[in-house]
This record gives structure tokens, sequence and C-alpha cells, in this order.
């Protein structure tokens, strides 16, 4: 399968889920910063025990659209990042 081209800069969005939806919000702020981000709060589970935030920021590479997805799958807060 052939890469997608994405130009730079471009907004990316990533949806991020976990229990705490507080320390989501400050994981997606560290990990965009110094870029602005917008987050919504996009989905609560059945049980209540998981919530989805997405997260639309300004990329302007490949490399720093990478480096922002493993700085919030690293953390242990996050259950899932897509």
């Amino acid at each position: 399968m052939e890469k997608p081209q994405i130009d730079y800069p471009c907004r990316w969005q990533y949806t991020v889920v976990g229990e705490n939806e507080n320390a989501l919000r400050e994981i997606l702020l560290l990990a965009c910063t110094p870029a602005e981000v917008a987050i919504q709060f996009s989905h609560r589970s059945a049980s209540g025990k998981y919530v989805s935030l997405k997260a639309e920021v300004t990329v302007a590479s490949e490399e720093e659209r990478n480096s922002i997805f493993r700085q919030i799958q690293d953390n242990s807060e996050v259950r899932y990042v897509l």
C-alpha cells in the first residue's frame, strides 16, 4: 500500500481515550506545545469508565506529527490514541 501524500504544514487530529478527562487534556496540551491545540470532548463509554477527546493542531512536518503521537501514546493515562 502506498503512503498517502500529506502537504505540510497541515491541521492534524488525534483522538485519545483514557479514564481521566482532565489528565488527558493536560497530556494533549503538553504534547502539542508550543503549538495551539483545540481540544474537545468526543464521547463517554456506556459504563462511564472511559472518555475520548479530540485534539486538532497544526503540524509542520511528519516528524512533528509522529513526535506528538509518541508523546501522547507513551503516557500511562492514555489507553488508546488514533
